[in-house]
């Protein structure tokens, strides 16, 4: 006996008691490996260890410790010195270890309580013990793989929710919607986040460590999502996703093919070197995954009428020449552009502004060196208050900007810009997401502005110019003699013709002459002209008081062999009222017509399933078209179901239905999604999904 206490204790097992830890830190759904234990900060999470002898507390003396790095330190929050916490002493606001129960024999329970700031990330666990009279201490591995996430359920946290129907949506919902089109035709496609896969879960954990993130940051949320707002990107490192807006993804996969951000995250890791290629949709989504993974609260957000600023005016500037043709410009106006909603406190900022931050992983802007954007305060941009960390004024102009539209001429070497009018309220419209708890799209533009022509409003608007260079002079407000409005449809099934017209009313008591200059041009939904597809001119004599419409019909045959991607026909129409050679008053128009793709149909056999059942899906859908559809891919990701699936299509003739039939096996129990795409060279972009109810009886 005299011998029993004089050698330090040492770990023979360590039970990640998974079944305990996993449903109380919401983190049981992770497809880990069994040596690593997933667990949220601020929450105390329990351990079964089992010695290499009996124990004889307080005679053995042991202390934890977590460290994380080559060479941890407290200073850098990179090492944390657990003390014993007293058994009768509360839950809150502790850190250390507390004893469940001693001198048990070999085994005994511990809970390990973290600090509600701790850095995110993969930890090691180790222990101390001395033997009775001796100096020296005796080193253990209780974990090498214990991944600390953010804690939404946590009120000491910084990404902090109350709502518990909130915290199920965007942080433990693994599945979601992408809106796109435009804002007169709304489109939606369901999205696979896949944060508890284990690819998913390795590579954000990778990303952590990269591009030297210093340990004592990593346990804010704020710089937590500007990194990863960074790394989402391979603009100025190896992050996950190259953009592409070229049109030709030879060597790539079509930003419109991907179904999910599970597959992404796979191929990132095991080729450990940027995927090909991504849009805006795409670089969300994988944000959106990695943030939900490593606990932060996101949502995906679709502006539509969304601004590109490149001169940071909050103007976007449209130009033409001396004939009142359009000329290209950097500033632009997307159909639609899809961001990232994180939930967060912002301790660095005012008291009042934590909650919603916008954040992009787009490569658009740089911002501190790197392509990122964000974490900017909803309610600062709302305000006005653009001086704010982070982007201001470029998140701003996506949702609130003017468009000014420019008569530029060169007079003695010296560029002249003539204001020829201006509009207001066209930019940011129908800001959409997936509602809590159902399908159903939520608009939350009253989020991120006031209405539109309101006091509120305007005042927002003259707050933010306070903080940019505006240097080009608005126009006088002129006599309008002519009132003047297009009409072209919200949409048209792919390969069906279109129609336009527009009408002139002479609101004077004089004849007016009037020119109009159309152009339909076949457009990416970032504003990239494709094609010039059609243009024709009218010039009209509108008696005082009487109105004349013109009409023009863009055939399929003009657009469809230069249809790719996601494109849209989008309609510009400048004209002006003419009085000798002088412009009296000048109008405009522009428009989009969305291009509808038919939706992939897919139904199950059976309706009740249980974890390992086989599942035949049935997959089918129509080529719209008049020709063949090239061979192409079908891709399919799912929520616990299919991981990542790729099936080979042969050429499908026009009019004709393409069926398929697969299987599936759900792996995990709750309501899962399988994810279907279908793209070939001839047409991409079709989309269509099933729900499968999965229960473990």
């Amino acid at each position: 006996m005299s011998n029993y206490n004089k050698d330090p204790l040492g770990i023979e097992k360590c039970n990640l008691l998974k079944d305990k830890n996993g449903p109380a830190h919401h983190t049981d759904d992770y497809e880990t490996v069994s040596s690593r234990l997933v667990v949220r900060r601020g929450k105390p999470f329990l351990l079964r260890l089992t010695f290499d002898r009996d124990t004889n507390f307080p005679s053995d003396k042991i202390r934890f410790e977590f460290r994380t790095g080559g060479s941890p330190r407290v200073t850098q929050k990179s090492r944390y010195y657990l003390d014993p916490i007293d058994p009768k002493a509360g839950d809150s606001n502790n850190v250390g270890v507390r004893f469940s129960s001693v001198n048990t024999g070999k085994e005994v329970d511990i809970e390990v309580f973290t600090p509600s700031d701790m850095g995110v990330g993969q930890w090691m666990l180790f222990m101390y013990s001395k033997g009775k009279g001796r100096r020296s201490e005796k080193k253990s591995v209780v974990s090498d793989n214990i991944v600390i996430l953010f804690n939404a359920w946590n009120k000491g946290d910084d990404v902090y929710m109350e709502n518990e129907k909130w915290r199920k949506e965007y942080v433990l919902n693994d599945t979601g919607r992408q809106y796109y089109g435009s804002a007169r035709s709304i489109g939606g496609m369901d999205w696979y986040f896949g944060q508890f896969e284990t690819e998913v879960l390795n590579a954000v954990l990778k990303l952590i460590t990269m591009e030297k993130l210093l340990y004592r940051n990593r346990g804010s949320a704020v710089e937590i999502a500007r990194h990863l707002s960074a790394l989402m990107n391979a603009n100025d490192d190896d992050g996950v996703l190259v953009g592409n807006w070229s049109g030709e993804y030879d060597d790539g996969i079509n930003p419109s093919d991907w179904v999910g951000s599970y597959a992404i995250f796979k191929q990132y890791l095991e080729k450990g070197k940027p995927v090909e290629y991504g849009q805006c949709w795409v670089f969300a989504g994988v944000l959106c995954t990695a943030l939900r993974a490593i606990g932060i609260p996101a949502r995906c957000n679709t502006n539509f009428e969304s601004a590109h600023d490149t001169d940071a005016n909050l103007t976007i500037d449209v130009e033409y020449d001396k004939d009142y043709n359009s000329l290209d410009k950097d500033d632009s106006i997307w159909n639609f552009h899809v961001w990232n909603d994180v939930w967060m406190a912002r301790p660095d900022l005012p008291k009042g502004f934590g909650g919603w931050q916008a954040l992009d992983a787009t490569p658009q802007e740089e911002s501190g060196g790197r392509m990122r954007c964000g974490p900017m305060s909803i309610n600062a941009i709302k305000q006005g208050l653009i001086f704010m960390d982070y982007d201001g004024p470029f998140i701003y102009a996506e949702v609130n900007g003017s468009k000014r539209h420019w008569l530029k001429t060169i007079v003695s070497g010296k560029t002249k810009y003539e204001e020829l009018y201006s509009e207001h309220g066209i930019i940011g419209k129908r800001m959409s997401t997936k509602q809590v708890g159902s399908d159903v799209r939520e608009d939350v533009t009253h989020q991120y502005k006031f209405d539109e022509g309101t006091p509120e409003e305007r005042l927002s608007f003259k707050t933010a110019r306070k903080y940019v260079t505006t240097p080009r002079t608005e126009k006088k407000e002129t006599k309008q003699v002519i009132k003047f409005t297009g009409d072209i449809p919200d949409s048209v099934p792919v390969g069906k013709e279109i129609g336009a017209s527009f009408t002139f009313t002479n609101t004077s008591s004089t004849t007016q002459s009037v020119f109009l200059r159309v152009a339909a041009k076949l457009m990416q939904y970032n504003g990239a002209v494709v094609a010039k597809i059609h243009a024709v001119s009218f010039e009209e004599t509108i008696p005082a008081g009487k109105s004349k419409t013109v009409k023009t019909t863009l055939s399929a045959g003009e657009y469809l062999s230069k249809v790719k991607n996601n494109d849209s026909i989008k309609f510009f129409a400048l004209g002006g009222v003419k009085e000798g050679k002088d412009v009296l008053q000048s109008f405009g128009y522009h428009d989009t017509v969305e291009l509808l793709k038919p939706t992939i149909a897919i139904k199950a056999s059976g309706k009740n399933y249980k974890p390992g059942d086989s599942v035949t899906l049935n997959i089918s859908f129509t080529n719209p078209l008049s020709t063949t559809l090239k061979p192409g891919v079908l891709r399919a990701e799912g929520s616990g179901i299919v991981g990542v699936m790729e099936i080979d299509v042969t050429a499908i003739k026009g009019g004709a239905t393409f069926t398929k039939t697969i299987t599936v096996k759900p792996r995990r129990v709750g309501e899962r999604r399988v994810i279907v795409g279908y793209s070939s060279p001839s047409l991409s972009g079709l989309h269509g999904s099933i729900t499968l109810s999965v229960s473990g009886k």
